[in-house]
């Protein structure tokens, strides 16, 4: 039997205190700076930097605190937060599952999960494809699996070039997309370093930026 261990980044900020968040984003960013293992994160940590400068400067001193600062604070560091999970998101999408890698980026280290068995997924499976008004943006449902960790879509509209997006969870919102053409999809699994084949085609069409009709083959 093959042992299979998968590692994961602690990227839960529900309640976490701006004194122990404050030194873990300088971490993250301090650990991705320059970080060979990750050239491609510049944008968004980039975009991580001038977040997180504006969310410091929004913490008042003791003596300035009030409601209203506080509510202002507390704005600007929800922000952090999106960004740091988005940030440890595409970390673990470049890292598959490669321990050094991961241990470098300077986020804290979630527990392993351990199988003593090879990982066996399901069929690939698109479920449904809708819009909730959003111009442009299509929200694709896919059939779930506990023993899925990333949800692959790709889109195309000839079939030949193809642009993919990944989701941790089974429902995700692709944007950008065109609208009036027919648009294909297809779906593949991940977890580590195991994947599945591409899903059969499916197809969708964006009509008038709000409604998205799945077509039959």
């Amino acid at each position: 039997m093959i042992n299979y261990f998968e590692y994961n980044l602690k990227l839960s900020y529900r309640s976490i205190t701006d004194r122990l968040f404050v030194p873990l984003c300088q971490g993250v960013i301090s650990s991705l700076t320059k970080n060979s293992h990750f050239p491609d994160v510049g944008a968004l940590l980039a975009e991580l930097k001038t977040a997180y400068n504006d969310y410091l400067a929004a913490i008042p001193a003791i003596q300035d605190r009030s409601p209203a600062r506080t509510v202002i604070k507390d704005a600007k560091k929800d922000i952090v937060k999106n960004l740091m999970r988005t940030v440890g998101f595409h970390c673990l999408m470049v890292a598959r599952n490669d321990y050094e890698k991961l241990s470098s980026t300077g986020f804290p280290m979630a527990k392993f999960s351990h199988s003593s068995t090879p990982i066996t997924f399901p069929t690939p499976l698109i479920k449904s494809t809708y819009s909730n008004g959003t111009p442009n943006q299509l929200i694709v449902k896919c059939r779930a699996s506990k023993a899925v960790k990333l949800y692959d879509i790709r889109t195309s509209v000839d079939q030949t070039n193809w642009t993919i997006t990944t989701f941790n969870k089974s429902e995700g919102r692709i944007n950008n997309l065109p609208t009036e053409v027919i648009i294909y999809l297809q779906l593949r699994y991940r977890n580590g370093d195991h994947e599945t084949p591409w899903s059969s085609i499916s197809q969708t069409r964006i009509i008038n930026s709000s409604i998205a009709i799945p077509i039959t083959n």
